[in-house]
């Protein structure tokens, strides 16, 4: 079958319809300032949708469009870390935070070292790579040297960009965490309690689970094998939130 030659007009129509579509992205998941109505989104969202349909080989991979109907993956390839993705120390005494202290002044050959201290998000640790500002792979932590390739399911979440401004470097791993905050894992508990997802999971529709201690935690929601272990063992990460739901959405890396 002989393919449809696709008109100039329309392959720069498509092509502005992605940048304009993936900055409104950025706006409203990372930066969390809309600049357009969710009428609006969705007009521009259908139009590259009906392009692409007319003209399949605009399609590319990194199309905003990609990201819906994709099927997440159930199971997960081994994936080497280029460099170690390292878990971080907890220090539960002010003694352990001096010795710290101590150790990094030795190191550094210095009398004093002023640090930037902030909460920690404690949810799953993932790496994301972008060749040529595409992304290709997403990983998890897993033991620190191995983990499991969640490319499909990172794809699905919306403040992680498919592709990167035209200044990217070549090659750039980004790490981070994913998380669901717990206003939004209730609203994901009270939705698949309704579908009757969670029987003999010990958790009752109509409860708020802060800290569950039976069932599926905010963790375990997420991608790969790794989300239930890192619940459990309460492995770190290197911070970075993932916020689902109508409450505001956004990546902070």
């Amino acid at each position: 079958m002989a393919t449809t030659a696709v008109p100039a007009k329309i392959a720069q129509r498509a092509a502005k319809l992605r940048t304009d579509i993936d900055a409104h992205n950025y706006r409203y998941y990372v930066e969390d300032t809309p600049a357009v109505s969710d009428a609006e989104y969705d007009s521009l969202f259908r139009e590259l949708e009906a392009i692409e349909r007319d003209y399949p080989a605009l399609a590319t991979p990194d199309s905003p469009t990609q990201r819906v109907g994709g099927q997440p993956a159930t199971e997960f390839d081994p994936v080497t870390h280029r460099v170690p993705m390292l878990s971080l120390n907890n220090a539960f005494a002010d003694e352990e935070a001096e010795a710290f202290d101590r150790r990094v002044r030795t190191a550094l050959g210095v009398e004093r070292v002023d640090y930037a201290v902030e909460p920690k998000f404690d949810g799953l640790a993932v790496s994301l790579v972008y060749e040529q500002g595409h992304f290709t792979l997403g990983a998890t932590r897993g033991d620190g040297y191995t983990g499991e390739n969640v490319t499909a399911n990172l794809r699905t979440v919306r403040a992680i960009p498919i592709r990167l401004p035209a200044a990217a470097p070549p090659l750039l791993e980004v790490r981070g965490e994913v998380l669901m905050l717990k206003r939004d894992f209730a609203a994901l508990n009270a939705a698949q309690g309704s579908a009757g997802e969670l029987d003999g999971l010990g958790i009752e529709e109509d409860l708020v689970l802060p800290e569950p201690e039976l069932g599926v935690g905010p963790g375990q929601p997420l991608v790969g094998d790794d989300a239930v272990d890192q619940q459990e063992q309460g492995e770190d990460g290197q911070g970075a939130e993932h916020r689902l739901g109508p409450g505001g959405r956004q990546l902070r890396l």
